[in-house]
């Protein structure tokens, strides 16, 4: 019995151990041009986890579809390739990723959409640029999560049914006209099982620079889509809808999210557009997702062309409800800075505040939960009419109906920039007598250090996004005075 018992699972053994010592392999692929479809059967033997696919050339289109590194990435190198179409339409299908990461691809003045159709998990699209030159800006998204021709990605109550920890790192989105470059998500249709569609869970993008993203009709955001635990950081996004000829609206977004988002340690300027517009929802269709938040804090916001900086809200949610497992969870706007903002809009007066809230108490089962708004600073606002903090206060706006309970407290208005306000007014550092220097108050356990990385350098944070540090000249006065 024990011979026959080894004889058994002795192959098996010696499987796993060589998959378990697989040493990677570093390939190269052949083809130069054209429209390649690259899948774990491009390289002989197939490509598996921790392997390199090198790729060179100048394509139409580059497609990936099934490829899976089992916990282990599967890098596609394409530092040395570019996507150009100028005017033919293409659209790479890509689907089935798992654990893969494409790095370096260089799309310039390609006129695509890449469809991220489904089954996708663990895929990073690290240091990529989609870029088009003035006068040549696309009007297709460069990127679209599901695709409307499958029905794989209607969640049914399977994981695989969602698309999970994907990210996008380092990468440049730049020259787009009347579309939203990144989507996330999603085709639903309202009062059907679509409603669950294409749900994005825990994904990221972090380090990605977005710019001039304009319109010549109808609004358009920059970012948009539905999951949680979406986390986006420490990107730079600028000139939305802010260009010569762009046709305003007041309903475009920096980020238009349905769901729960971390949106932090952001550096935004000249958006005609709110930084972050939010339709606050939990979800029950897998566990992790329900008491869930939306978060905003260490942005930096200089020139909102119009509307308030960031927006929670019930608009558009359709039946995103509580009967279809969509639940209300609460919304913090904590140590933002906040500098110029306007009333005017294209239709008329309107907040250029800190916070919009509109509509959260839609009704008694999808209406937002609390609001909490704490250490913030707004300078200059609503520039384009007479100062008036005793009437306009430009801190928080309720449009229509309140939240279930709406905290606001401790945040700062200047009227105007000047040395007492910031010692160095270029990146937003408090002057010593601002009135901003350890005055935070409730501290949030998401927040452990400013937006350049800082902790906390007396009993309590400072208000707005950045810790106070001397200035050269003050380093100076302080040596001298110890003498």
């Amino acid at each position: 019995m024990k011979t026959a018992f080894a004889l058994i699972f002795f192959p098996y053994f010696l499987c796993a151990q060589s998959g378990m010592n697989h040493k990677a392999v570093n390939y190269k692929y052949s083809g130069h041009s054209g429209a390649p479809v690259i899948t774990k059967n491009s390289t002989s033997p197939a490509l598996t986890g921790g392997d390199t696919l090198t790729i060179t050339g100048n394509f139409d289109e580059i497609s990936l579809q099934g490829l899976d590194g089992n916990g282990k990435e599967i890098v596609i190198d394409a530092r040395g390739a570019t996507q150009t179409s100028p005017v033919n339409f293409h659209q790479p299908e890509w689907f089935d990723l798992h654990f893969v990461k494409l790095t370096g691809l260089k799309s310039f003045n390609w006129n695509g959409t890449i469809k991220a159709s489904y089954y996708i998990n663990n895929l990073i699209i690290e240091s990529c640029q989609f870029v088009n030159p003035l006068g040549s800006y696309k009007n297709q998204p460069v990127l679209q999560f599901d695709n409307a021709g499958y029905s794989q990605m209607i969640f049914t109550g399977n994981k695989r049914q969602t698309f999970y920890n994907n990210k996008i790192i380092r990468c440049r989105i730049d020259g787009f006209q009347d579309v939203t470059p990144v989507n996330f998500g999603s085709y639903w249709t309202q009062g059907t099982t679509e409603v669950n569609r294409s749900i994005f869970l825990d994904g990221e993008m972090s380090l990605d620079t977005v710019r001039n993203i304009t319109n010549t009709s109808l609004a358009v955001n920059v970012i948009s889509g539905t999951g949680f635990g979406m986390k986006v950081h420490d990107c730079v996004l600028d000139s939305m809808e802010a260009n010569t000829g762009a046709h305003q609206h007041n309903h475009a977004a920096e980020v238009l999210w349905y769901g729960s988002i971390d949106f932090y340690n952001n550096r935004m300027s000249n958006n005609y557009s709110a930084a972050l517009r939010s339709i606050t929802l939990g979800w029950t269709g897998l566990p992790g997702y329900r008491d869930v938040a939306v978060r905003m804090y260490n942005n930096i916001i200089h020139k909102q062309l119009s509307y308030s900086a960031f927006e929670v809200s019930r608009n558009g949610a359709g039946v995103r409800d509580s009967a279809h497992g969509f639940l209300p969870i609460p919304s913090y706007c904590i140590n933002n800075t906040i500098d110029s903002t306007v009333r005017h809009s294209y239709n008329g007066d309107y907040y250029g505040f800190v916070l919009d809230i509109v509509n959260a108490g839609l009704d008694k089962i999808t209406h937002s939960d609390s609001v909490f708004c704490y250490n913030n600073i707004i300078t200059n606002p609503e520039y384009d009419r007479p100062y008036d903090s005793i009437q306009r206060k430009y801190i928080t706006a309720i449009v229509s109906m309140s939240p279930t309970e709406i905290l606001v407290a401790n945040n700062m208005v200047f009227k105007t920039i000047d040395p007492s306000v910031f010692s160095d007014a270029a990146n937003y550092i408090p002057a010593k007598g601002s009135g901003m220097i350890d005055k935070a108050v409730k501290e949030f356990n998401f927040r452990k250090i400013d937006i350049n990385g800082r902790i906390k350098a007396g009993n309590a944070f400072d208000l707005g996004a950045v810790e106070y540090v001397a200035t050269i000249n003050e380093r100076k006065k302080n040596a001298a005075l110890k003498k």
